[in-house]
C-alpha cells in the first residue's frame, strides 16, 4: 500500500486523476507522494532532481512502489 514519503514511478500509460495528460518526462523519474486519499494519490517532489516538482493528482493503480 502506497503511503505518504513513499518513492513511486509512474506507468507509461497512465492519465491524470481527471483524464488529462502527464508530462511526458514525468515517466522516467521517480517521484515522493505528497498527498493520498483512497485512491488519489498527489506526487510532489522528484527524487531523482529535488528541483522537479509534480503536484499532480493521480490514481494509486498508475503508480509503482520504489525502493
Amino acid at each position: 500500500m502506497i503511503k505518504i514519503g513513499d518513492c513511486v514511478t509512474i506507468h507509461h500509460n497512465a492519465t491524470n486523476y481527471n483524464g488529462g495528460a502527464i508530462p511526458p518526462h514525468a515517466y522516467n523519474m521517480t517521484w515522493v507522494v505528497r498527498s493520498i486519499a483512497d485512491t488519489r494519490c498527489v506526487l510532489g517532489q522528484s527524487r531523482d532532481n529535488p528541483n522537479i516538482s509534480l503536484n499532480l493528482p493521480i490514481d494509486v493503480k498508475y503508480l509503482d512502489l520504489t525502493m
